[in-house]
């Protein structure tokens, strides 16, 4: 009988442990200094975003090829860029600047909790930043709010 009580209280401590840290668990939530897209690209720019609890979201807007401050250009397809979990701007620019499509403008942020954004990481927290991170992609002048596409690794 005490095996069985001590095999139950494993699994009750066990569950109990697991679920006090499954966010930690989920989100890793690397911290990571965000790079300045003119010294590490040599173009782009970084942008800033505000969630409703005013936590602070950055990342990076590249142009479209061409694009950058042209009067009359016509309007560019765009990309949402959500990097994998774990990762960070800072992370994974040499990956962003390589795949990048030249012809379209992109947008990545880091979520809240990672990299250099503010907050805590949660799912309503990245849900949010992903609708924010649209919602400012498509009001861009320069961006062709019927042709964004979304990338996710």
């Amino acid at each position: 009988m005490a095996i069985v009580v001590g095999i139950v209280g494993v699994y009750v401590v066990l569950t109990v442990v697991l679920w006090a840290t499954q966010e930690k668990i989920t989100f890793p939530a690397p911290r990571a200094a965000l790079p300045d897209p003119t010294s590490s690209l040599g173009y782009g720019e970084k942008v800033e975003l505000l969630m409703q609890d005013g936590t602070r979201l950055v990342g990076w807007y590249l142009a479209a090829e061409g694009g950058e401050g042209r009067r009359g250009a016509a309007k560019t397809p765009a990309m949402l860029w959500f990097y994998g979990n774990g990762e960070t701007i800072g992370a994974i620019w040499p990956i962003i600047r390589d795949f990048r499509p030249r012809n379209a403008a992109l947008l990545v942020l880091d979520y809240p909790g990672y990299g250099a954004s503010g907050g805590r990481t949660s799912e309503a927290g990245i849900y949010e930043a992903g609708d924010l991170a649209f919602d400012a992609l498509v009001k861009r002048a320069d961006v062709d709010p019927r042709r964004v596409y979304v990338y996710g690794r």
